[in-house]
């Protein structure tokens, strides 16, 4: 498991959209965004990070649902991250 988050260590803040938690919100809310995006290719940088526009899609789909996005070693193998979309509320 890795504990990096707990023990203090700097965790990445960036990354390319499509294998990042964050960046999988921002996506969900910016169709623009997205189309942009779907004019390149999709790198892999782990196996787990999704290179089809029909994966990407569906996974968008399902964050914007949720109101939040799950990184499981999309970018980083071993990395985990649950970021949110702020509703405004504060």
């Amino acid at each position: 498991s890795d504990d990096r988050a707990a023990s203090g260590e700097q965790l990445p803040r960036s990354g390319p959209l499509h294998a990042t938690a964050p960046g999988k919100v921002f996506l969900s809310a910016d169709t623009t965004l997205v189309g942009d995006l779907l004019n390149h290719e999709l790198l892999a940088y782990t196996s787990s990070t999704l290179t089809t526009r029909a994966d990407l899609l569906l996974e968008l789909a399902s964050v914007a649902r949720r109101g939040y996005a799950i990184e499981d070693g999309d970018y980083r193998a071993g990395l985990r991250a649950v970021p949110w979309r702020s509703n405004g509320a504060g």
